[in-house]
């Protein structure tokens, strides 16, 4: 694992050779979290731990993960940038956002959001 600095008094964020996979649980009728921040090539997996069933769907036809019944998992790869709403095809009060950054080229400085910034240093040979 390479660790970026810490900019600006910010919190340091880790910049791994892999993608990763970030989970969502669904419980109580809600998406948890709700909203996500990943970047190209990671995934989100989805879990239900409701007794009842309920679906991801995506608003834009991307995804959908069919009927989950308890502990049933989705796993879906985010491969583009992009802000990626869903919701429960069994309850449309359910929704949440999955937001997809692509990721920054070596040597540059990028926004994360809620104003941190993150600088991928180039690996010295």
């Amino acid at each position: 694992m390479h660790r970026t600095p810490c900019l600006l008094g910010l919190s340091c964020l880790a910049a791994f050779s892999r993608a990763a996979i970030i989970d969502i649980d669904i419980q109580n009728f809600a998406f948890s979290p709700s909203t996500v921040s990943i970047v190209v090539g990671d995934s989100v997996r989805w879990t239900n731990l409701d007794a009842f069933p309920h679906t991801v769907t995506s608003d834009s036809n991307l995804f959908d993960s069919g009927t989950l019944n308890q502990n049933d998992q989705f796993l879906f790869t985010f491969n583009s940038a992009g802000d990626f709403s869903y919701h429960c095809g069994f309850h449309p009060h359910m929704m949440g956002m999955v937001q997809v950054a692509a990721v920054p080229e070596p040597g540059t400085i990028a926004a994360l959001g809620a104003g941190a910034i993150l600088l991928i240093r180039r690996r010295r040979r």
